[in-house]
C-alpha cells in the first residue's frame, strides 16, 4: 500500500502516524516544503522517500511529486495531510490521481463549509445554530 503524506513534518508529532503506518506494512511517501535534512530522525526513519517542493500551495509542484511516486512505486492508495489547511489540496490530488480513499473535490465542501455541513446535519435530524449571512444584514436576525 502506498500512502502519500502531505506535509509530514507538521505538526511535530506527525512522525508517530507515519511510523504506525510503516509498522503496519504501509509504504509512507512524504511531500513537504522543508528540506530533508531538517526532518526529525523519527520521521526520516518512517518515510520510504521524501519529495521536497518549494511551496505546498503550488499545485503543479505537489502534483509532480505525487506523479513521481506513482511512477516509481505504482498506484497511490491514500493521500492525506491530517491537516485542515490542506483539505482541498488532498481532495484535488485524490481526484486527479483517482485515489478511492478519502473525499474528492466534489465532496470536500460538505466538511469544509459550515453552511454545507448544516445541510447534512439537518438530513440526520441534528439541530444546529442558525446562520445569518453578513450580506443579509443585521435585520435578518
Amino acid at each position: 500500500m502506498n500512502f502519500v503524506y502531505i506535509s509530514p513534518n507538521f505538526p511535530d508529532t506527525a512522525w508517530k502516524f507515519c511510523a504506525a503506518l510503516k509498522n503496519n506494512g504501509v509504504r509512507v511517501l512524504g511531500i513537504g516544503d522543508q528540506t530533508y535534512e531538517t526532518l526529525t530522525p523519527q520521521l526520516k526513519e518512517a518515510l520510504t522517500e521524501y519529495y521536497k517542493v518549494t511551496n505546498l500551495e503550488n499545485y503543479s509542484e505537489v502534483y509532480r511529486g505525487v506523479a513521481y511516486f506513482a511512477w516509481k512505486y505504482d498506484r497511490i492508495d491514500w493521500i492525506e495531510s491530517n491537516n485542515e489547511y490542506w483539505l482541498e489540496l488532498d481532495a484535488r490530488l485524490r481526484t486527479d490521481f483517482n485515489v478511492c480513499s478519502g473525499l474528492k473535490s466534489d465532496a470536500i465542501n460538505a466538511i469544509k463549509e459550515k453552511s454545507e455541513m448544516k445541510k447534512h446535519y439537518a438530513e440526520g435530524g441534528i439541530r444546529t445554530a442558525r446562520q445569518i449571512k453578513a450580506s443579509e444584514g443585521y435585520d435578518a436576525v
